[in-house]
């Protein structure tokens, strides 16, 4: 969850935070700048494409073994490839109709399902057996993972036997494999869902719950097992789960009253995540390889459905090619690449909090001031709904004009500055920003974007959409509207964050690197 987490908390700061598209490339520009829109940009989605695809191939490949098994457990289903392949077709239908529903729909309701379902398959365990012992392992577990977290990620096994050898290969290293390939999907389905949040909240919420669920997990079912096999002699047990996997939870469940059920439980489980990674793969990787001008949009239905049938497709063949072996092998394969890209998501991040928090410390300095005038007039601005028509009005009359008189008076003082305007393809309003050079320091990026937004309910208004004139520096949006403002006010906005950057580079004593472009620069496709 950590590798999740990371990509996530990337994704959604740079493209919700800076603008840019909400895909793994956009991670990398505080490293590429605007190379990433480029033949390195789209490597880098590709990489993420295909560990995505095989990453998911493999769970679905290995869930559809253990789900044969318990058809054949319950209604002796045999188990042969023509049923598994039966079933890979099922469950991609399945996902397909999950993910044209989109995600509120059909992929939340299913996966808030699955886990009500797990929970209390959980608890059933957790209740019939020895509780109290049970509880006392869990806390047990959790001190010797956190103790030995550190030694266990360094042990290579390097003085053991073969035997050990060959456990590290089909089981760290393949898991380490899998974990990364299922890393670009997970963190942008993260990223997706989390908009609104802080860094904090994000990376508590994102890591801590999933991973203390897991931990519980874990410390119930494998110590129920280990009771069997070492204190009640169902030493069969142990061996299933070292030579079919799939059949020990089922086994174990024998040990327990109302097996019927809880065997039907668990097969209805692994259908529904089997769905719901698939389901949610698919949307994944729509949305990776689509040109999307809002990031809250996902893409089109065609291009979900498409990518339900080729993990469908993967899966068949890898199943046909040699079974788990095949499908173990691909994933560790094809997530190598990627692993490379996680360690640039590592350095992008840590390079863009790292100037963010040196403008955080430059503001400080220098406290700002609200924008002067009488109050009534302030008031106006925090109730103002600007329609089209008012937000142009403030460009044409006053951030415009703004801009350029700021600019002339810094070139008049042997400064670099300009001012430019991008206009969006099928918007009437334009993209300005004012951007002054400081050599191998950071540019001052002062940037203004037109933002439809709707109205909230608890400011009066005749129109359900307003239009925002936000404001982004280098760092970042700064949630600030500049409608309403005269041209003397954005002056003197510019001036209070100009002079908070001059005092950013003061604090660096001069070492404050540009880095190649500007991040408050939006994307080509970015719009209104």
């Amino acid at each position: 969850w950590g590798l999740y987490v990371l990509t996530g908390m990337a994704l959604a700061y740079f493209s919700y935070r800076h603008r840019l598209p909400l895909a793994i490339r956009s991670a990398l520009y505080p490293l590429l700048g605007k190379r990433i829109h480029g033949p390195i940009g789209n490597a880098v989605d590709i990489t993420a494409v295909i560990s995505t695809v095989f990453g998911i191939a493999t769970s679905l490949g290995i869930g559809v073994i253990q789900l044969n098994y318990g058809l054949n457990y319950m209604f002796d289903v045999p188990e042969t490839l023509t049923v598994q392949v039966v079933l890979i077709a099922l469950v991609v239908v399945l996902a397909t109709i999950s993910v044209v529903t989109g995600v509120e729909k059909g992929i939340r309701r299913l996966s808030e399902f699955n886990m009500l379902l797990a929970l209390a398959l959980m608890l059933f365990v957790l209740f019939s057996g020895d509780t109290l012992v049970l509880l006392d392992k869990v806390v047990n577990n959790a001190g010797d993972y956190l103790s030995g977290f550190v030694a266990a990620s360094f042990d290579t096994y390097a003085f053991a036997d073969e035997g050990a050898q060959e456990w590290k290969m089909w089981w760290t290293i393949f898991f380490w494999g899998w974990w990364i390939a299922w890393t670009p999907f997970v963190g942008l389905f993260l990223a997706r869902i989390s908009r609104g949040r802080t860094i904090r909240q994000f990376v508590a919420g994102a890591l801590f719950i999933p991973l203390s669920f897991m931990m519980v997990w874990m410390s119930i079912f494998g110590n129920s097992g280990i009771e069997l096999v070492a204190n009640q002699g169902v030493v069969e047990l142990g061996e299933q789960a070292l030579n079919s996997p799939q059949t020990t939870l089922y086994t174990l469940l024998e040990y327990y009253p109302y097996v019927g059920i809880t065997a039907a439980v668990v097969t209805v489980l692994g259908i529904v995540f089997f769905i719901t990674s698939a389901d949610s793969g698919a949307l994944v990787l729509a949305n990776f390889t689509s040109i999307l001008s809002d990031v809250n949009h996902d893409a089109p239905v065609r291009l979900r459905i498409f990518w339900s049938a080729v993990i469908g497709l993967i899966t068949v063949a890898l199943l046909m090619a040699g079974g788990l072996n095949a499908l173990q092998s691909a994933v560790v394969i094809t997530a190598l690449p990627f692993s490379v890209v996680i360690f640039a998501i590592m350095v992008g991040t840590y390079k863009a909090l790292k100037l963010e928090g040196s403008k955080a410390d430059a503001r400080r300095m220098i406290a700002g001031s609200a924008p002067g005038g009488d109050w009534r007039e302030r008031l106006d601005r925090a109730l103002d709904t600007s329609n089209r028509a008012g937000a142009a009005a403030t460009i044409e009359h006053s951030i415009r004009p703004a801009m350029t008189q700021f600019a002339q008076e810094l070139e008049s003082r042997g400064q670099t500055a300009n001012v430019t305007e991008e206009q969006v393809e099928g918007e009437s309003l334009p993209n300005l920003m004012l951007q002054v050079d400081f050599g191998d320091a950071t540019s001052f990026v002062y940037q203004v974007c037109p933002h439809r937004m709707r109205t909230p309910n608890f400011i009066p208004a005749d129109d359900d959409f307003y239009v925002r004139l936000d404001v982004y520096l280098a760092e970042g949006g700064q949630d600030k509207d500049l409608n309403g403002y005269t041209r003397g006010q954005v002056i003197g906005d510019l001036v209070a964050e100009y002079e908070r950057h001059l005092q950013f580079l003061a604090l660096a004593g001069g070492h404050a690197q540009a880095m190649p472009g500007t991040i408050g620069e939006p994307p080509e496709d970015a719009q209104m």
